[in-house]
């Protein structure tokens, strides 16, 4: 892959961190918001994760230009996996800064939230870790084919 190309997926690459980051702070300012307030939650993770599908589908096409299809859905994978390490992380630190709430701050994990991957316990810090690692290497993989 040329020069040119890797450049060109880190920086989706980073663009998506980002975006995982502000994601969970604001989060973390929506939930605490409403909960300080006695609001009446309700389950935004259908929404959130439609604008998340809809950013990922972006850059998933933009990478047919210089990737193969297979490549290019390995690259998708590699955003989905790296989402919740930065996404959970950045919502811990922000609540816990908000409301006291998650004292382990980027390394918490939720017992009340209404994510079925946090019910499931797929989210747990040990497994964000991990799949922040598998999504590394799955990025190698690509920029060396």
């Amino acid at each position: 892959m040329i020069i040119y190309g890797i450049l060109y997926l880190l920086l989706i690459y980073f663009i998506w961190i980002g975006y995982a980051c502000q994601e969970g702070y604001n989060e973390a300012i929506y939930w605490s918001k409403l909960i300080n307030n006695n609001g009446t939650p309700s389950n935004e993770h259908l929404k959130w994760t439609i604008w998340r599908s809809i950013t990922l589908i972006l850059g998933f096409i933009s990478t047919f230009s210089i990737l193969s299809i297979w490549l290019s859905l390995l690259f998708a994978l590699s955003l989905i996996l790296i989402f919740p390490f930065w996404h959970d992380g950045f919502y811990y630190l922000k609540r816990n800064k908000l409301d006291n709430c998650y004292p382990k701050g980027f390394r918490d994990f939720s017992k009340t939230s209404t994510s079925w991957l946090d019910k499931l316990k797929l989210t747990i810090f040990p497994l964000r870790v991990f799949y922040l690692i598998l999504s590394l290497i799955m990025l190698l993989y690509i920029f060396i084919n």
